[in-house]
């Protein structure tokens, strides 16, 4: 099952229809591309884009923490994790922070040799709730990791919590917002200048999202300023990285067959505009792109890369939860 079941099983009603992607790794340095052709790969210095990977069917299923290249080249899995990891980058692009049980948090430090990706050994931290999404900051000179969490039972308030990337001693944590009674959270993202998250409370009384921009300027009392609210079931969040800011997510719509609209979200002017892409979709690190993955009929979750500007999209591989590396 996926994790969005986590967040109401709205990705299980979406069926949004994409072709699945016939790409599959066959050797350390040959893929079989999706035109059915063999090609050698061309490694990147780096991997481009981290998402989860799976193997097997069923009840058998497994899931790793995969990088690729921004083409879908050099597909390889790191790390075994949860049913979703929800990798995210750290802003020098070294090391990725993901869920290797349902809750925590760890991470990997990512290096290439021969010209493939290889994973350090996983360090846990000790973060003091149970994590839901996961956003690293994007400020190098401090180094740290902003998740949401619920309380154990329904109706419990929830929150967004500051936590250091290593497991230092003290690990000190920093509770920045918790959620009034019956409200529940859900997705975050860190704008390009680490000085503010965007996240979405959903009511657990009421069919509604609402989101908000929390200025971490403020801090020790940071101030939570709501932009609007979406029907509930808004599915994924990530903030643009060039001017003007954006934000790009999806949200329930009655009009499109999929039941989710993808949507660029202008916070300048708080306008929406439509946007050729899917679930968890992340931009690139110019805004030109973004990757995000979608559902077919039998169920086969697809990473794909969509061009804005000319809306030519690209299948990379067979997975899900795609991010996007900052540095290109």
């Amino acid at each position: 099952m996926l994790r969005a079941s986590r967040y109401f099983g709205f990705a299980g009603v979406l069926g949004l229809g994409f072709l699945a992607c016939t790409q599959e790794v066959v050797g350390p340095v040959r893929v079989r591309a999706i035109n059915g052709s063999i090609a050698a790969i061309t490694a990147a210095a780096d991997p481009a884009i981290a998402f989860r990977m799976q193997t097997g069917k069923g009840f058998k299923i497994s899931y790793f923490v995969g990088v690729m290249n921004a083409d879908g080249s050099n597909q390889t899995s790191l790390v075994a994790s949860a049913d979703a990891p929800l990798p995210a980058w750290s802003p020098d692009g070294r090391s990725i922070a993901y869920h290797p049980t349902t809750y925590g948090i760890s991470r990997i430090d990512v290096s290439v040799v021969n010209g493939h990706p290889q994973a350090s050994a996983a360090v846990t931290l000790p973060i003091s709730h149970d994590a839901l999404d996961i956003a690293w900051s994007p400020d190098p000179l401090n180094d740290q990791i902003a998740y949401s969490w619920n309380g154990p039972v329904a109706g419990d308030p929830g929150g967004l919590t500051l936590a250091p990337s290593r497991p230092v001693t003290p690990y000190v944590e920093t509770d920045v917002y918790h959620t009034p009674q019956n409200q529940r959270m859900v997705w975050i993202a860190w704008n390009p200048q680490a000085t503010k998250i965007a996240f979405l409370q959903r009511s657990t009384s009421a069919s509604v999202d609402s989101l908000f921009i929390l200025d971490l300027t403020t801090l020790p009392a940071p101030t939570a300023t709501f932009l609007r609210s979406f029907q509930r079931g808004v599915f994924g969040l990530s903030w643009s990285r060039t001017p003007p800011d954006r934000l790009a997510l999806a949200y329930p719509s009655a009009t499109t067959k999929s039941g989710s609209q993808p949507a660029i979200l202008d916070l300048t002017t708080n306008t929406l505009s439509n946007a050729p892409s899917g679930l968890g979709a992340k931009w690139s690190p110019d805004d030109s792109r973004l990757v995000y993955y979608g559902t077919s009929s039998s169920g086969v979750n697809t990473v794909s890369v969509v061009t804005l500007s000319s809306g030519a999209t690209v299948n990379l591989a067979n997975g899900a939860y795609p991010e996007w590396r900052r540095n290109p």
